[in-house]
């Protein structure tokens, strides 16, 4: 693993102990950005589980996802229209259903 992704997922880390999720979606944001002929976004994995997970790999199961769900939703919805515009789908907060549905089929411990 190169030492620019290290240093980023140290961020990452470093952000959720701060509880600043904005820094986070930022460098995140920022790390897919790909500058060709127009600005655009690379595939990659969705930003919301990148996040979910790290938090949960590093603090277990002191995580409160519904907590972190607000939170990520509040930022996503303070990025600039310009930017959003760019995210695909899967960037977005989890829909209401699907937090519904965690809330009936969990808790499922993640292994």
């Amino acid at each position: 693993m190169s030492s620019r992704i290290v240093r980023l997922w140290q961020q990452v880390i470093d952000s959720l102990q701060q509880n600043n999720l904005s820094r986070i979606i930022k460098c995140l944001i920022n790390e897919h950005r790909e500058i060709k002929e127009t600005v655009g976004i690379r595939a990659h994995f969705p930003i919301y589980r990148d996040i979910l997970f790290v938090a949960l790999d590093r603090f277990n199961r002191s995580v409160d996802r519904e907590q972190f769900d607000r939170q990520f939703q509040q930022e996503f919805e303070r990025i600039p229209p310009r930017i959003l515009s760019l995210l695909p789908q899967q960037d977005c907060p989890p829909k209401p259903l699907t937090i519904a549905c965690r809330r009936i089929f969990l808790p499922l411990d993640m292994l």
